[in-house]
């Protein structure tokens, strides 16, 4: 007994140093094998709250909530109130504000007796005040705090954490006094001095006085550096980064180069526990990913230009330096992919082992939009070249929000927008794609672009269609180059011209709803090219109909599926799946009886803003980007990927730059090299046409994907009903283009 209570303890003691240096997974397994271990209440009280809050730190929140609940229930007074108050940090990242005030306020009643952890509960309860309220609450909290009896370290952390809340309000005198204070509480030499010290150089770099920045980070930085390396790293990186922008600011682009890539090789160190939603509740990556790497490239960009102001380092070296920064690029779409998904983990491995092969005659741009200008990295077989646009990033963002709002709503005002982006973003590279011969085009967007169908920019002459073929990539990183295997293409045809079951599904989930209401807006164009409504909304989705569901299913009939499945199964041999035939479990069993290089689902789906708001619609229920990974996961996907996913019908939230990843993800989910999409609801016969003529085009092997895509588009371009971009520019091919 004596021996599994010493092991216990240790487990307890091992977890909290890993805890305490950033290393989560392993404080999470030491504290799983200790709750194994526990003998009596005592100890699984104790492994219980540890474990609880050990998952709540590493975002795990769903086994977090049930973990901590069950400490809930085990413990009493003090030890029952730090686990309110972790309950109180969980629903406040659920964004449950009422459940997380009520969890703050049992902890504050509950630790009556520790003061300390009352004060964490009021600070806590302070976060959730209305602008207006939080500064008279914050006033009685210092107050409080100076009036505490505390151990100087728990005081200097309670002065830390209420100055940045202050600084986030606007309350600039008590966030600059509660971190002097800090300073003298905090124990010297310790990772909460370099806290204190980082804290206050934000301040005076949010008060652009950079010079009292710089010698505040230059401290915390030495203190740091005296520290064991994993206790600090993260916040190494905060440090370098300032440092970094201070540099840039001066125009000192070698102190800023190294600075930039100090912090991007240790963000990418500490990524595997970087949580996707920091304890604010801001995302991670538009908080410290994106902005970090896209600092690292704008003075990779800037060095390559201006190479003289490198010590010892020649013009030759330009093309270095633009590689690095198409790394740095890579790394932003990784990492935003990782956060649309929920999952540090979800782009390991994407690309099958296969290097990254770029065929002669196709290039690949990363457009990166900054605030004065937008670069456009254009990458063929023989290497790198920078092209420069005077387009600010806000001025692409918003042509491209107009362009996707004209074209998918089908106005005739796209063509000063279509205009306006081609000069922005192909015309710079036209002269370059010529001379090496390009015929097909890759597009690394990311942002606003995403929304944009670049085929359906214009010279003014023609759309960039009619000269390239144009797909698009998450990321070269993330996309599996492979030449498909030559032979027959088995496929798995699935469609739903009507629904059963799911209609109930999806009217249980917001998004669901607001796909039921959208689809009932029908649009074509008249004869005179402008955009009008077939019909109004035939039911309200937010309830009140006693028909609802019959209506929401009339609603949702795409009489054109059939006709597609039919044709789509013509040209490929395979098995189809139709109506209720198309359940979840035939789809499944289907999935795991056969090997197919294509598979083809025609059905509602609607991509959001997060894969968790992101479905597709079988017969009888909905398939999550989960649950498409755990139909899709046997072992002969894993052994011979999918070569093309086909969503067709699906479309993406309109005016949601992060929705187009969605139909990414399910390519990532799905283990498909390339998945083809739609960006909005895709007219039946137009639909049909372009699947029949794509299908038809990739059989016989006369150019890969992205050329058939590119013939299907241009025969539906040139019939007179369906010449307008509505109809044939939202497909999208995204991953292997070939």
């Amino acid at each position: 007994m004596a021996a599994g209570a010493a092991t216990f303890d240790q487990l307890l003691a091992r977890a909290a140093a890993d805890r305490e240096q950033g290393n989560l997974t392993l404080a999470i397994d030491a504290l799983q094998a200790a709750q194994a271990l526990a003998v009596g209440d005592g100890q699984r009280r104790q492994s219980a709250s540890a474990l609880g809050q050990a998952l709540l730190q590493a975002r795990r929140l769903e086994q977090a909530d049930a973990v901590l609940h069950s400490a809930y229930t085990m413990t009493q007074g003090g030890e029952r109130a730090r686990v309110a108050l972790a309950l109180g940090n969980l629903a406040q990242l659920r964004k449950q504000s009422e459940a997380a005030r009520q969890a703050y306020a049992e902890a504050q009643r509950l630790a009556a007796g520790d003061t300390g952890l009352a004060l964490s509960a009021a600070l806590n309860l302070a976060r959730l005040d209305a602008p207006a309220a939080r500064q008279a609450s914050l006033a009685a909290l210092r107050a409080r705090l100076d009036q505490a009896a505390l151990p100087p370290a728990q005081h200097a952390t309670l002065l830390v954490n209420l100055a940045q809340l202050a600084a986030q309000s606007g309350e600039l005198a008590l966030a600059y006094g509660s971190l002097v204070l800090a300073r003298e509480q905090a124990p010297p030499q310790s990772r909460l001095q370099a806290e204190a010290l980082d804290a206050m150089a934000q301040l005076y770099e949010d008060q652009r006085q950079p010079d009292a920045a710089l010698l505040l980070t230059q401290q915390a930085q030495a203190l740091a550096d005296g520290l064991p390396p994993a206790a600090v790293a993260d916040l190494q990186v905060a440090l370098a980064w300032r440092l970094a922008r201070i540099s840039q600011a001066r125009g000192q682009l070698a102190a800023a180069l190294a600075f930039y890539q100090q912090a991007a090789d240790l963000l990418e160190r500490l990524r595997p526990d970087v949580p996707i939603e920091l304890d604010d509740g801001r995302s991670s990556f538009r908080a410290l990913f994106e902005p970090v790497y896209l600092g690292l490239a704008d003075v990779l960009l800037q060095a390559a230009a201006a190479p003289g102001q490198f010590a010892g380092q020649s013009a030759a070296q330009s093309s270095d330096y633009l590689r690095r920064a198409r790394d740095a690029a890579e790394l932003i779409r990784q990492s935003e992919l990782q956060d649309y998904l929920g999952d540090r983990c979800a782009t390991d491995s994407v690309k099958g082992g296969s290097p990254t092969v770029i065929p002669v005659g196709t290039a690949v741009l990363y457009p990166l939009m900054f605030a004065d200008r937008t670069e456009l990295l254009f990458e063929t077989a023989d290497g790198i070249t920078r092209h420069t646009s005077p387009a600010t990033g806000e001025q692409v963002r918003a042509a491209a929000v107009s362009l996707a709002h004209a074209l998918r709503n089908g106005s005739s005002h796209y063509a000063s927008a279509a205009r306006q982006l081609y000069d922005w973003l192909l015309r710079p590279i036209d002269a370059a794609a010529t001379a090496a011969g390009i015929d097909t085009l890759v597009v690394a967007a990311d942002g606003a672009l995403r929304l944009v169908p670049i085929g359906a920019l214009h010279d003014g002459s023609r759309f960039a269609i009619e000269r390239y073929a144009i797909s698009t990539v998450t990321g070269l990183s993330m996309t599996n180059t492979s030449v498909p295997p030559s032979g027959g293409k088995a496929s798995l045809v699935a469609g739903a011209a009507t629904f059963g079951g799911a209609v109930d599904k999806l009217l249980q989930t917001s998004p669901g709803r607001a796909l039921a209401a959208g689809v009932a807006r029908n649009l074509a164009l008249d004869s005179a090219g402008k955009g009008r409504m077939l019909r109004a909304p035939v039911f309200d989705a937010s309830g009140g109909d006693a028909n609802l569901v019959a209506r929401v299913r009339e609603a949702l009939a795409l009489p054109g599926v059939g006709r597609e499945v039919d044709a789509v199964g013509a040209l490929l041999p395979g098995t189809s799946l139709l109506d209720e035939r198309f359940s979840v479990a035939a789809f499944s069993q289907a999935a795991s009886s056969g090997q197919y290089q294509i598979v083809h689902v025609a059905s509602h789906g609607v991509f959001g803003g997060s894969a968790g708001a992101s479905f597709v619609l079988a017969y009888d229920d909905l398939l999550t980007l989960d649950k498409l990974q755990t139909l899709l996961s046997g072992e002969q996907f894993r052994r011979h990927p999918i070569e093309l996913l086909t969503l067709s019908a699906c479309e993406t939230a309109e005016g949601n730059d992060r929705a187009p990843l969605g139909i990414a993800g399910a390519a990532m989910k799905a283990r498909a090299k390339s998945v083809l999409g739609t960006l909005w609801p895709v007219d039946d016969e137009a639909a049909v046409l372009v699947m029949r003529h794509f299908y038809r085009e990739l059989a016989q092997a006369r150019g890969g994907k992205s050329q058939a895509l590119r013939q299907a588009q241009l025969a539906l371009m040139r019939s007179p009903e369906f010449a307008h971009p509505l109809f044939w520019a939202p497909f999208s091919l995204i991953g292997n283009w070939l």
